[in-house]
């Protein structure tokens, strides 16, 4: 007898639902909200063919109840007494990394960086999982060195959630004439990112001291400098937990968002997450580096600044762009609805979380997903860019 064929027989007429755990880091920031809760919320709701159960530490009860588990940017060694993958191997069960940032080449002024025993266990980690998934192709370059099971599911933005924050493009005009048409020119990044916030302030400052229909936001690190120039002209808001960060974001009222990201490794696997919220939260139009997620999003619904090795190039390129969108607000009301549109038609998780359960079904049938890119796409038509200095 083929007792292994009478083994899978025994199960024939039982309903299977595979268990898949997730393993969730304490603080819920952007990278586990996109990565993990978002989707699988999603998955929780609309599909019946996963039980989705969530792991605060690894442990070999997991195996037990489970068929996969999910981590995300794991950067502890795993090795040494408790080798994950072994146990993985020998109870037939799968093991999914995510990589949202390429944590291999994290700036060295950055405190995230990693020591070299860490990032020796990331590598190892990468390369004994059964699949990776990663937010967009040049993340997807990086994964590539250790593991050539590799898809790309980029971020969604969980709209019905957030519903009440959402700013429609004709409530963020309205918004824009009830001020008497002052416009706010926001900007969201930490004290981490210096050379990003030197050419920002280095663009606006002369805007602001040439005209008083400008006011600032900055939601993160300030400049003492900038503040104390413009006083009451630059509203400082201070990082919240995720959720109250939203709210937060909402109320500032931004309507011209800049996204000044320096040209290295680390920057170019960045995902487009301040376009979502941008676009969302604040019904702002947006303004980015050559960063790759943004430039595939196409002129007509995020200005791109090239980048420069002179800052001061850099900074007159980044205030030509702003001032262009301060003068002519029909170009910036028209981008607003095209990114709201295709936000809602191609980058909510109401439409994404098919493209979670087609990949998580493949890892858990040992199928590879390397064919998987569900970057939504569009054809854009040759037109003139709407930001000047651009390309």
């Amino acid at each position: 007898m083929d007792y292994r064929k009478k083994i899978i027989e025994n199960l024939q007429g039982q309903k299977k639902r595979s268990q898949i755990f997730y393993l969730r880091q304490s603080n819920a920031d952007g990278c586990v909200r996109y990565r993990q809760d978002i989707p699988l919320k999603a998955l929780s709701f609309n599909c019946d063919e996963f039980i989705i159960g969530i792991a605060d530490k690894l442990s070999t009860t997991n195996f037990f109840f489970g068929d996969l588990m999910h981590g995300l940017q794991i950067m502890k060694l795993m090795a040494g007494k408790f080798p994950l993958w072994d146990y993985a191997k020998t109870a037939n069960f799968k093991m999914s990394m995510d990589y949202n940032d390429d944590i291999f080449s994290i700036p060295a002024s950055n405190p995230a960086q990693m020591p070299g025993e860490e990032m020796a266990g990331c590598h190892e980690m990468i390369a004994h999982s059964d699949a990776l998934s990663v937010t967009n192709e040049p993340m997807r370059q990086v994964i590539l060195r250790d593991n050539a099971n590799v898809a790309i599911i980029p971020n969604y933005f969980d709209m019905a959630t957030y519903i009440n924050l959402f700013t429609t493009g004709e409530e963020s005009e309205k918004r824009w004439r009830d001020s008497g048409k002052k416009t706010t020119v926001g900007y969201v990044g930490s004290m981490n990112h210096t050379e990003d916030q030197d050419v920002f302030f280095a663009a606006l400052g002369p805007i602001m001291r040439e005209r008083q229909d400008v006011d600032a936001v900055i939601m993160g690190f300030c400049s003492e400098r900038f503040k104390n120039e413009f006083g009451a002209r630059v509203r400082i808001v201070k990082f919240q937990p995720l959720d109250d960060y939203f709210t937060s974001l909402y109320e500032t009222g931004i309507d011209i968002l800049c996204v000044p990201v320096s040209n290295n490794g680390f920057n170019k696997c960045k995902s487009n997450i301040k376009w979502m919220e941008g676009t969302y939260i604040c019904g702002a139009a947006i303004l980015s580096s050559p960063i790759p997620a943004f430039v595939d999003l196409g002129t007509d619904i995020c200005g791109i600044v090239n980048w420069d090795s002179d800052q001061e190039v850099e900074a007159h390129r980044w205030r030509e762009a702003i001032e262009h969108l301060i003068d002519n607000p029909t170009d910036r009301f028209e981008m607003i609805d095209k990114s709201q549109r295709w936000m809602v038609d191609e980058w909510d998780i109401s439409a994404g979380w098919v493209n979670w359960r087609e990949y998580f079904r493949r890892v858990l049938n040992g199928e590879s997903v390397g064919s998987i890119d569900a970057t939504p796409r569009k054809v854009l038509a040759q037109q003139e860019t709407l930001v000047h200095g651009i390309l």
